[in-house]
């Protein structure tokens, strides 16, 4: 039978994955939704067509290209940000998981690091398509800052986590 705490691990994981799962299509959208519009506006401000004399038929080219930067720009937004945030709460989780084995604990230990470089790449490729938002070589500083707060809240949480884990481990003990 089941230990209480690892029930407990099991329920916040899947916990962290049912929400991760129920935010993305609204993550999703959000982000779409906002390249597409900023994409819009920067294709109306370099081209500057006669949008009120155009027919629909006309404004379809625009519009097709809006469209596409929105899911550029959702898709890489949703792999640097949504995904990541998850994926660090879960590393997190099973860090502090006294129950898995040291080779998975070291697996995650690196995978924590693929996640963190992968983030950076994906926030700073993504953050491109945001209307004055900075572009590929200049977003990568403003992307490690961010991810790098990210990494130091999941160290907190671990250092007190594994602080409180091992003073109760010694209230067992007495």
């Amino acid at each position: 039978m089941a230990k209480k705490s690892e029930v407990a691990f099991i329920a916040l994981i899947t916990i962290v994955v049912l929400f991760a799962a129920l935010s993305l299509p609204g993550f999703f959208k959000y982000f779409y939704q906002q390249g597409a519009g900023h994409a819009f506006g920067e294709i109306m401000d370099s081209e500057n067509p006669p949008w009120n004399s155009m027919t629909k038929l006309e404004r379809k080219p625009y519009q097709i290209r809006s469209f596409a930067k929105g899911r550029e720009c959702a898709l890489f937004m949703t792999l640097g940000q949504h995904i990541p945030m998850y994926l660090f709460i879960l590393i997190t989780v099973g860090l502090l998981n006294p129950f898995i084995k040291s080779r998975f604990r070291v697996f995650l230990r690196y995978s924590f690091w693929v996640v963190w470089i992968l983030g950076i790449v994906f926030l700073a490729i993504g953050s491109g398509y945001w209307g004055q938002a900075l572009q590929l070589p200049a977003a990568l500083l403003p992307a490690t800052m961010i991810y790098t707060i990210v990494a130091i809240v999941c160290g907190v949480v671990l250092g007190v986590g594994k602080f409180v884990q091992k003073n109760l481990n010694n209230e067992i003990r007495k």
